[in-house]
């Protein structure tokens, strides 16, 4: 046990990071999880380590499937309907597909709070997000930048996303 109340876990004895403590109200808990799923609002949360995600594609170069996020979760992708990025959320090599064929998510709140340093590939990241209408990147140390690296990702389907602070 930490000094705040923070215990281990031993099934997650692999763990990739561990939850900060928080006291006796919210206690850090060593563990490799990395996303907490709330069916009632449809909120996907993210955090820690991701894991590696990658994209399908055809012979002509067309997305075709990704083994993306919400479905490594068990997780409906067309369930989802919002994403936050929590603090010290960080993408593997392979962050292509990430949140592939999520319909129906309309705002990814905290997106700035991703760390792509590691990530060498991001094909088709948002690939299928035909509902998303924001991102927050408002706190990025470079906003344009990181909209510059960000956008790429988008499908070019003609849809405006707006880029806001909450």
């Amino acid at each position: 046990m930490g000094g705040s109340g923070t215990t281990y876990v031993f099934e997650y004895d692999d763990a990739h990071y561990a939850r900060i403590d928080g006291g006796e109200s919210a206690p850090g808990v060593f563990t490799r999880a990395w996303y907490r799923w709330t069916s009632s609002t449809g909120t996907l949360a993210i955090f820690g380590q991701l894991p590696d995600t990658t994209v399908r594609k055809s012979e002509l170069g067309a997305i075709t499937g990704a083994n993306d996020l919400a479905t490594q979760a068990g997780v409906d992708r067309e369930a989802v309907r919002r994403i936050i990025v929590e603090s010290g959320t960080k993408t593997s090599k392979n962050a292509g597909g990430m949140f592939y064929g999520m319909t129906f998510v309309y705002d990814i709140a905290r997106l700035y709070q991703l760390d792509t340093s590691a990530a060498e590939s991001m094909d088709g990241m948002f690939c299928g997000c035909q509902e998303l209408q924001t991102a927050d990147v408002s706190a990025a140390h470079s906003l344009s930048d990181f909209l510059l690296r960000c956008w790429k990702w988008f499908p070019q389907s003609g849809k405006k996303v707006t880029a806001h602070a909450i």
